[in-house]
């Protein structure tokens, strides 16, 4: 779906989805969130988007090929199967694995007691999965088939997580939406959980897909992406045409990656604040947000243990809520390990504290423009048992240089790019 650009093309939406479909306000039993502030909660509260891009459930669409039968650690690329039947060299598989009895999860945060999910986060099987390309099989006469992946695995696997190859399920491939403005009616916004539905775009269940040059105007949920793989969204701004507050929010989530693995969102802006202006949620991996800016941006770590979540090159205006995450208890801490803080700047430096337990073990902050009230925080005890790394510009709270690289998942892919060309080469 192309437009002619942002100020060219312009789709106005003039009905929300309570117009649409009514409002039974039963949103609190979709999830069993009765205990998030009211039992009184929108069907539309999160979703779904008046311009939707869906596929079928992932299962419905593949097979399992394999049994894994032996523990791999992280960094490794060799999986022990119990058959190599349906597997090809060049093949893209899934690995899943469920997280039984809390022990997933536990080992992601590197087996923190702290790590906190009640059994309800348990229910959902084979909830979190990784995709990668088959690079090798080998049949294995004497040790039992194995299998290569091109990538290395960026968690450790183990047989008491029931992990599992299928055959890799695209959903809904290769569409996008670009060059237009989406804006909805003006209306105030009711609050939190109790939003009519301007919902603007969604991205479920789907691979290889796009959204670039949008600005969305006047939502409630700009943007949700949901058990997506492979896409991108690119120069994507959120705006208002005037106020819609009521305390003090605009809108419920600004953008929203929940349960999907290995999504871009570069080079976006959110001008006004929402409860959650970016979101990772429920068993995300390698989530990469960069070159991001907003009024007063939160960086909302929802539970359900989102991994390796990157934010990169992040101007956060106001700096009064970066680390404001969304959720509820029962759903374990804001994020499980590996989430990277990189050149994040606000207008003045950061005032909110530091969640010292609640972002997961092997964080890092490089270039965080942390104020004196953060730095009395920091609570050095808790930041080493949990493996934090922290390195501050030289000079805060008025650097004196600029980090270098401004955006890491730049220089990263460039690097890699270099690599695989010298390769070929070879």
């Amino acid at each position: 779906l192309r437009g002619a650009g942002m100020t060219r093309t312009t789709l106005l939406l003039r009905k929300s989805m309570t117009d649409l479909y009514g409002q039974a306000w039963t949103g609190a039993r979709q999830t069993n969130q009765t205990d998030e502030g009211t039992d009184r909660q929108s069907d539309w509260k999160n979703g779904p988007g008046l311009i939707r891009f869906v596929g079928p459930d992932w299962q419905a669409t593949s097979s399992k090929l394999a049994d894994v039968t032996a523990y791999a650690k992280r960094g490794s690329r060799t999986l022990a199967v119990s058959t190599l039947k349906g597997i090809k060299v060049g093949s893209l598989v899934t690995l899943v694995m469920s997280d039984v009895g809390g022990m997933l999860h536990t080992d992601m945060n590197f087996r923190s007691a702290r790590a906190g999910c009640q059994a309800t986060c348990w229910t959902t099987p084979r909830a979190l999965r990784f995709h990668s390309r088959v690079a090798a099989v080998d049949a294995g006469a004497q040790g039992g088939p194995s299998l290569t992946l091109e990538r290395a695995l960026p968690l450790n696997v183990s047989v008491a997580w029931q992990p599992e190859v299928w055959s890799y399920a695209p959903g809904v491939s290769e569409v996008g939406i670009e060059d237009m403005r989406i804006e909805h009616k003006w209306a105030p916004y009711p609050g939190h959980l109790e939003e009519e539905g301007w919902n603007g775009l969604e991205f479920s269940r789907t691979s290889n897909c796009w959204a670039r040059n949008v600005a969305i105007v006047n939502g409630d949920n700009s943007l949700g992406v949901s058990e997506a793989s492979f896409c991108t969204f690119q120069n994507i701004q959120l705006s208002r045409t005037a106020a819609r507050a009521r305390d003090g929010k605009d809108c419920h989530h600004g953008l929203n990656v929940s349960a999907s693995q290995d999504i871009l969102v570069a080079d976006w802006a959110i001008g006004m604040r929402c409860w959650h202006d970016a979101t990772v949620f429920n068993w995300t991996l390698g989530v990469a947000w960069v070159n991001g800016s907003g009024y007063d941006l939160a960086l909302d770590h929802h539970r359900l243990y989102p991994y390796a979540t990157l934010w990169s090159n992040i101007a956060l205006g106001q700096g009064t809520r970066p680390w404001s995450g969304g959720g509820i208890t029962p759903w374990g801490t804001g994020t499980s390990s590996f989430a990277t803080f990189w050149n994040l700047r606000a207008s003045k430096p950061i005032s909110q504290a530091l969640p010292v337990w609640d972002l997961g073990h092997r964080a890092a902050f490089v270039g965080v423009d942390m104020g004196p009230a953060v730095d009395a925080g920091w609570n050095r005890g808790a930041a080493t048992q949990q493996g934090w790394v922290r390195q501050d510009l030289p000079g805060l709270p008025s650097p004196t240089k600029a980090l270098w690289p401004p955006d890491l998942y730049s220089a990263q892919l460039a690097w890699r790019t270099a690599q695989e060309a010298l390769l070929s080469k070879s």
